[in-house]
């Protein structure tokens, strides 16, 4: 798997299926708003939509 390395503010297109209830579905674009530290050191970030 190609390794990305992704800042604050890094705009991505994320498919968010799948979902639970009312959650939002498809791909939608979304900015990240975790941290960089946070980012390099963990596989998991906090988006935006």
């Amino acid at each position: 798997m190609k390794q990305v390395h992704v800042k604050r503010f890094d705009l991505f297109l994320v498919n968010l299926d799948p979902t639970v209830g009312a959650e939002m579905q498809k791909t939608w674009p979304c900015v990240i708003v975790s941290p960089d530290e946070m980012n390099r050191h963990i596989a998991t970030m906090i988006i935006a939509r």
